[in-house]
């Protein structure tokens, strides 16, 4: 067993994450806070950010 502790962060579906001031909602803020909270917190850190892009066109 070992004794090494850290965290791993997985986000799926990233591309849906925006902050819209005007509705006063930040959650891509919240996330990327926490992000730097638990890197700085743990030393063995692994995010992993996942999203789909929109700039590749459809095929097909």
């Amino acid at each position: 067993m070992s004794n090494n502790k850290g965290v791993i962060f997985a986000y799926d579906e990233a591309q849906n994450l925006a902050d819209n001031a005007a509705k006063d909602e930040y959650p891509l803020s919240v996330v990327v806070g926490y992000i730097s909270i638990i890197t700085t917190r743990w030393t063995a850190t692994i995010v992993s950010v996942n999203w789909l892009t929109h700039f590749i066109p459809q095929t097909g």
